[in-house]
């Protein structure tokens, strides 16, 4: 009719044979159950359907405001949304608030992948059930401010943060080591889901600043397999590298590449492998960025497949957090809560004799979380290549020695922004878990509706097949397939795998503009 109504989306279902309307949020699907389900008087309830539906689905309402129950039907015309300011007009959120009043996961899942991956922007929820139950509701507001902090410190905001960085009493001076010259520091974690015809999914994070808190990120899918296939590690190492380059303005001029998710069986094929694809990544890098690139090393083709003269000396170094290593003291006296001090490092023969295994000298165990309750578990870093021990890039640079790799890992468990005590691994492996599972959750989500395409790029010309590694699927969901169709499926390596153009570091109009990319979210 013409008019303007202010209206409440409202969801009609039947309970107990009785039409009732409840909020979206108070509604969901059980797919374990496959029922239908609507949250009254903090409980979760079973909702039925009218038996005339022949579709049989959640109807979908509005409730004006003197009560009156409105259905699309009873709209005359082209009934729509009445925007109250242009999209233009609007600036793009940097973050977005969201309330709950339970921890429901389902919920949870929705707002996180609505705001993350349809949207971009970070999201901050609150539990309104945690806040009640506290002791202390302050600690509880304490622990969300820094969360905001966390998710509000990206390259959009500059150097605007809430903290600083320094190990040797200058203000933002870094982490020892790292802050000598540009230093890449990636971590990259593998992770499996159950099945068959389950996914490997291939999560990496590189340190942007020199206090290793801001983080650029990268995902990729591929089939099941704990060897990552060449064309998913070059692009995710390339992205990276990229990320780093954007964010500082310099090329990176060593590297130290974490790596957590190896079995022992596959441990020397697979290091070997990914050395490999490495070293090929930033050979790409370098020869797009370096206007006078060349090698005359003739063993890596003179530049084709990369060493350290065209590249980068580079320190590979496994993260192994799955073992049946304790440490615990010896002298309950000297102890905490009986556990070991945080910061407590075993290595040389003490590590052998633990182990039981021929670990070379440069392995240890570093007990970087102190426990507060039951035992504390190490973690075991094997340092499988250390050129930066011997390779300087630079009169500024020092060698890595085991001892400084010790204290900067040290250093680094105590930067995971949302923790205020060390944590058990570094960041860029932390972050990368958490983004793994997060990817996880989208994935499993949009399956079970159907919203996702997958798609096989075909095999580049000149790209070698590593036997037993997974090919690459590159998953995204239906709007964006005709994107992907226009492309003539020939996208860039750099951004396959991606949830959206956006997070890609080439950006969203394949210029190689700054990304819209949240720490800790994108």
């Amino acid at each position: 009719d013409g008019k303007i109504y202010e209206v409440r989306i409202m969801v009609m279902v039947l309970i107990r044979g009785r039409p009732r309307q409840f909020d979206p949020f108070n509604y969901r699907f059980d797919a374990k159950l496959r029922r239908h389900q609507v949250k009254e008087n903090g409980r979760w309830e079973d909702a039925g359907f009218d038996a005339n539906d022949a579709e049989n689905k959640v109807r979908v309402v509005y409730i004006l405001q003197d009560g009156t129950i409105l259905e699309k039907t009873d709209f005359e015309g082209d009934a729509r949304p009445s925007l109250i300011a242009n999209e233009r007009d609007l600036e793009c959120p940097s973050i977005a608030f969201s309330l709950t009043s339970d921890d429901d996961k389902s919920n949870y899942g929705v707002i996180k992948y609505v705001t993350n991956a349809r949207f971009g922007v970070p999201n901050q929820n609150a539990v309104a059930s945690k806040f009640k139950a506290q002791r202390s509701p302050d600690q509880y507001l304490s622990n969300l401010a820094i969360k905001i902090n966390e998710k509000l410190a990206s390259s959009v905001f500059g150097e605007i943060r809430a903290w600083t960085t320094s190990f040797d009493g200058n203000p933002g001076s870094g982490l020892p080591w790292v802050s000598e010259v540009p230093t890449l520091v990636i971590g990259l974690v593998t992770s499996s889901g159950i099945g068959q015809n389950a996914l490997s999914i291939i999560s990496g994070s590189v340190g942007l600043d020199p206090g290793l808190m801001q983080m650029g990120q990268d995902l990729r899918t591929q089939d099941k397999s704990e060897l990552i296939h060449p064309s998913v590690l070059k692009a995710m190492v390339k992205t990276l590298t990229i990320h780093f380059y954007q964010h500082n303005g310099d090329k990176p001029e060593r590297l130290l590449f974490i790596r957590d998710g190896l079995s022992e069986g596959n441990l020397s094929r697979i290091h070997n492998h990914e050395m490999s694809c490495i070293r090929s990544a930033l050979v790409e890098f370098f020869k797009e960025t370096r206007s006078d690139f060349s090698c005359q090393n003739e063993a890596c083709g003179f530049g084709k497949h990369g060493c350290i003269h065209c590249t980068v000396p580079i320190t590979y170094l496994l993260c192994q957090s799955q073992h049946n290593i304790k440490v615990v003291p010896a002298d309950a006296t000297n102890s905490v809560k009986n556990n070991v001090h945080s910061g407590t490092v075993l290595s040389g023969e003490q590590l052998q004799i633990l182990s039981g295994t021929g670990l070379n000298a440069s392995s240890f165990l570093l007990t970087a979380q102190g426990g507060l309750k039951g035992t504390s578990k190490p973690v075991l870093y094997r340092t499988l290549l250390n050129e930066n021990e011997h390779h300087r890039p630079s009169d500024r640079a020092t060698s890595l020695t085991r001892e400084k790799l010790e204290r900067l890992l040290y250093h680094m468990s105590f930067q995971y922004t949302t923790a205020t005590k060390a944590v058990r691994l570094p960041p860029v492996i932390g972050y990368s878990k958490k983004s793994a599972d997060i990817m996880m959750m989208y994935i499993n989500d949009q399956r079970a509706s159907g919203s996702l395409v997958t798609y096989t790029p075909p095999t580049q010309e000149g790209e070698e097949e590593e036997d037993g590694a997974g090919r690459e699927n590159f998953l995204c969901l239906k709007e964006m397939a005709e994107e992907i169709e226009n492309a003539g499926g020939n996208l860039p390596a750099e951004c396959r795998g991606q949830l959206q153009p956006k997070f890609g570091p080439l950006g969203a109009n394949g210029g190689r503009t700054n990304p819209f990319r949240h720490h800790a979210n994108a």
